[in-house]
């Protein structure tokens, strides 16, 4: 099986299928398949972040991390 694929290269994918949706002259079907796929790599995106805010979210119930800084706050 596979590696899942890193949470910031979905978020890419997505960035750039959302795009080619405003940007580029699509007819309706293409347009269409296009969001479908996209619709596809927000969930993929979004069960690969709870997975890792589940992960977090144990590391710090169990005392392993007491400092955690997310960057930009």
């Amino acid at each position: 099986m596979s590696e899942p694929t890193a949470y910031e290269d979905l978020v890419r994918q997505l960035e750039s299928t959302v795009g080619r949706l405003e940007n580029e002259p699509l007819g309706l079907e293409q347009a269409l398949d296009l969001y479908e796929q996209g619709h596809k790599v927000l969930r993929q995106a979004q069960d690969r972040l709870t997975g890792l805010e589940g992960r977090m979210e144990k590391l710090l119930a169990d005392g392993s991390r007491q400092d955690v800084e997310i960057e930009g706050s």
